[in-house]
């Protein structure tokens, strides 16, 4: 850590209409901020709230300038608010958190202790998830999936709660792409990594904000920008049905010329074409799907729009 830095630590939370618990998530995060005994900020990154999650900062940012805040121009998710953050904070260590209790605000001063031990990355894993079955089975589901297709591997339960320390987050914040999975992203660094775990306690306040679609579209991301192997299992897939098609045609023909039958009906002829062109329909979808990434990161268009930033001096450079 280094002597010159103002701010040593920086904690950065993504929001999206969270005004029923964050008087109470800042109140906690200050209060595990102040027992490690750093200089420190936290960043509220307000993701498009259309509540009062906004007006509840500015309100806790009178009583206690550490408290930054980064409101978005609308809603553009999780990930971009949180770029929003890791562009403009100051800290030589940054934390990165979920703002609905389910990343306890207490394991702070730990992460900074493993951080202090010399660790450039130290992530939390969650030993359980109290959701209703359908989230569980689908983290389950994609954790076993994205290893099995992606040479990044990741620790099932392992979670965006986690403390970077400068170096690695210059890194991160120079990858370009625009469909960011942040997990896979911070794993693939190397570095010095930590893993600690945790029991994860239920949602306080108010839903789940990730939808199973939401949820969905992360896994795309994930899978998408970690492996290739979707489209080389459609490739052997399309072998695999031309072999089975060119079997298919020597016995016609075996049938026709050596036993003199032909084949009655066309059972054997519509399950060779419908095989085919589902194997065709889902090789263009996939392919799509990395096109349509490519075609993002190409466009350039703004990952992300501050409307209003507060606590932030006049020689920072505000991202447009």
């Amino acid at each position: 850590m280094s002597g010159k830095e103002t701010i040593q630590l920086s904690v950065l939370i993504p929001i999206y209409n969270e005004e029923v618990g964050l008087p109470h998530l800042l109140e906690q995060v200050v209060k595990a901020c102040e027992q490690t005994g750093l200089s420190f900020e936290v960043i509220i990154c307000n993701d498009g709230s259309s509540d009062s999650s906004e007006q509840i900062v500015l309100t806790k940012r009178m009583q206690d300038p550490r408290i930054k805040l980064i409101s978005l121009s609308r809603n553009f998710g999780h990930h971009p608010a949180m770029q929003a953050g890791m562009d403009l904070c100051r800290g030589e260590g940054v934390i990165l958190m979920d703002g609905d209790f389910q990343d306890p605000p207490e394991m702070i001063p730990t992460l900074v202790q493993k951080w202090k031990e010399g660790f450039d990355i130290v992530c939390t894993r969650k030993l359980s998830r109290k959701d209703p079955w359908a989230r569980r089975w689908f983290f389950r589901g994609f954790y076993k999936l994205f290893n099995a297709l992606s040479s990044t591997r990741l620790e099932p339960g392992i979670g965006i709660f986690s403390l970077l320390d400068r170096k690695p987050l210059e890194v991160l914040k120079r990858m370009p792409e625009r469909n960011k999975y942040l997990v896979g992203m911070r794993t693939l660094l190397g570095f010095r990594q930590v893993v600690l775990e945790f029991e994860r306690p239920e949602r306080l306040y108010g839903g789940a904000r990730q939808t199973l679609g939401k949820l969905f579209r992360l896994a795309f991301d994930a899978i998408f920008s970690f492996s290739t192997l979707p489209i080389q299992i459609v490739w052997s897939l399309g072998v695999v049905g031309i072999s089975f098609s060119f079997l298919g045609m020597l016995y016609v023909l075996y049938s026709k010329l050596v036993r003199g039958t032909a084949l009655i009906g066309w059972s054997s002829t519509m399950i060779s074409i419908l095989f085919l062109g589902s194997v065709q329909l889902v090789g263009i979808g996939i392919i799509g799907e990395y096109l349509v990434r490519i075609s993002e990161d190409v466009r350039q268009r703004p990952y992300y729009v501050i409307k209003r930033a507060e606590g932030f001096g006049p020689d920072e450079r505000i991202p447009t």
